[in-house]
């Protein structure tokens, strides 16, 4: 969500947790964002459909890392010394 304030707000008007687990969940993410700069990525889930749309371009992206199509590389190197 675009703020701690936001998330609150959406998880109680829920109305599925009890409010420890609440405390619990807002804690979880008050802790999480210390440690956002081990993170690669972001997504504010300001609006459902923005925030779809860039994980799903960041799916695309992953699958598209170098490292995840090392066979991929290996036969293009393969093709082009033939």
């Amino acid at each position: 969500p675009p703020s701690l304030d936001e998330l609150a707000k959406r998880i109680y008007s829920r109305g599925t947790d009890s409010l420890e687990n609440i405390k619990t969940r807002l804690n979880s993410a008050n802790d999480e964002l210390a440690y956002v700069h081990n993170y690669h990525y972001i997504v504010v889930n300001d609006e459902v459909e923005r925030a779809t749309k860039k994980v799903s371009a960041i799916i695309t992206a992953e699958k598209c890392h170098v490292t995840r199509n090392m066979d991929t590389i290996e036969t293009i190197l393969l093709k082009s010394k033939e």
